[in-house]
Parts: structure tokens; C-alpha cells; sequence
């Protein structure tokens, strides 16, 4: 069992996701206003493999503000966040916690979902992701500039997100314990 889609994928193993969902008390970002600028979140783990290079040139070239949080505390992390309107994780193909929590604050994640992961989860009952589709550095470039050209399509997307944020982990109970109930049934064999 692996609690990532790509890991999933490539070893054909059982996808369970991560077990509890964050909690943040109902402290949300706000909604961008329509004269605000996109406020973009980056806070990579590993910035080498996070296409952070890449991602400043393309934020900063459609005119977004971008708040880049690395090797801080993670309330650190969490109060950058949610000055935040959305969220780039990575290009690499399957989100990772990151994701989860900018779905949470209600920010517009950014990520590379490569669609044969976006398949295999909605295979298994999961709520489609609302995600913008980005599976290349083109991609992440059209969807900076529509959100930046695009106030309300930037508030449809934050409470987007955290809709799915909440259907994910309902979806994920069933999945959680129908994979430990079979690890249990196999024991008993």
C-alpha cells in the first residue's frame, strides 16, 4: 500500500491516502477579491525537484505574486499559506501532502496530476480533483495567466478545492478500511 498516486501506479499497489486530513479550525485563506493580485504559494521540500526555477520565471511573467516558504517551521508554513490565494507544488505528476493542505486552506493547487493518476483515483471511487490540468511546464504557463487575467475563475477554484478536500477524505474512509479489513481477513486465512 503506498499513500501516493505515482507510487500506486508504477508498483500496482493498494493507494490508500494519507489517514487523517488536515485540520486548520476553519482559518482559511481568503478569497481573492476582484482587484487583488493571484498570491501564489511554493514551498517546496526539495526546490531542485520541484520545477521552482521554472515556476518563479512563469508566476512572475504573468504578474503574480509568489510566496516562497523553505526549511520553516510548518505553522510557519501554514500562516504563508493562507495569505494565499493558490498553491504550486510541483510538475512531477501525483500531488503530494502539500496539495492536500493548500486544498484545505482552500487555495487553487497547482500540481502536475498526470492522468493516468487522476484515472486510477477516480477507479477507486474517488472524487475527481478539481485541479487545473497541468502536465507540463506550457500548461502551468496558460493556467498562471488565466488565473491571473481571472479574479472570479480564481475564487471558483479555492472553494472548489476545498469541496474536494472534504469529499477526498470522505472517499478515503471506505478505501482506508476495506484495505486494513482485507489485511485483517488475510491474517486470518
Amino acid at each position: 500500500a503506498t499513500s501516493t498516486l505515482d507510487y500506486a501506479w508504477e508498483m500496482g499497489a493498494a493507494y490508500v491516502p494519507p489517514a487523517f486530513p488536515p485540520h486548520f479550525d476553519g482559518h482559511l485563506a481568503p478569497l481573492r477579491g476582484d482587484d487583488d493580485p493571484l498570491i501564489i504559494a511554493h514551498t517546496p521540500t526539495n526546490p531542485a525537484i520541484c520545477h521552482t526555477t521554472e515556476f518563479m520565471h512563469e508566476a512572475r511573467a504573468v504578474g503574480a505574486v509568489v510566496r516562497f516558504g523553505h526549511q520553516k517551521p510548518h505553522a510557519e508554513i501554514i500562516a504563508l499559506k493562507r495569505t494565499c490565494n493558490a498553491a504550486f507544488d510541483h510538475l512531477r505528476g501525483s500531488f503530494s501532502v502539500n496539495t492536500l493542505e493548500a486544498t484545505a486552506l482552500g487555495l487553487v493547487p497547482l500540481v502536475g496530476l498526470r492522468p493516468e493518476y487522476r484515472d486510477l483515483m477516480c477507479s477507486q471511487g474517488f472524487t475527481p480533483p478539481p485541479f487545473p490540468a497541468l502536465h507540463t511546464l506550457e500548461g502551468l504557463r496558460e493556467w498562471l495567466g488565466r488565473l491571473a487575467d481571472d479574479p472570479k475563475l480564481t475564487r471558483d477554484l479555492q472553494i472548489a478545492a476545498r469541496l474536494w478536500q472534504h469529499h477526498f477524505y470522505t472517499d478515503a474512509r471506505p478505501a482506508i478500511e476495506a484495505f486494513y479489513r482485507g489485511l485483517v481477513d488475510r491474517s486470518r486465512s
